[in-house]
């Protein structure tokens, strides 16, 4: 799940942030981040528990590379993608904000569309 929700997020949800007009940014960001946070937070907290157990129980290259890239994808949110947020929410639409956002997001996306490869061919 948290495979595809990364791609629609990369492939149509960002890039949609650059045409919402500017006066209305503000109100649309705010209602945008509060509800996919009541979607990617519980995928994001399942992934991290899934990945754990996994970890536990079968601690072979797959397992440990995945959590590694899990664990990567949450360092990027906690240190780039959520303080990105947080500055467009605060100063409203910026076009540089959103293209470090779109690459910061691909990245992520990259990473989560590896991991299913690094837990069955690891």
């Amino acid at each position: 799940m948290c495979l595809t929700l990364a791609w629609l997020v990369q492939g149509v949800i960002y890039p949609t942030f650059r045409f919402v007009e500017d006066r209305s940014f503000g109100k649309y960001h705010s209602w945008y981040t509060s509800r996919i946070t009541l979607f990617v937070a519980p995928l994001m907290i399942a992934q991290l528990l899934l990945h754990s157990f996994e970890l536990i129980q079968f601690p072979d290259i797959g397992s440990i590379s995945s959590m590694v890239f899990v664990l990567i994808i949450w360092g990027i949110t906690g240190i780039g993608a959520v303080p990105a947020h947080g500055r467009l929410g605060n100063d409203g639409k910026n076009e540089i904000i959103i293209a470090q956002l779109l690459n910061l997001n691909l990245l992520r996306t990259l990473l989560w569309t590896a991991v299913p490869f690094l837990q069955y061919f690891g």
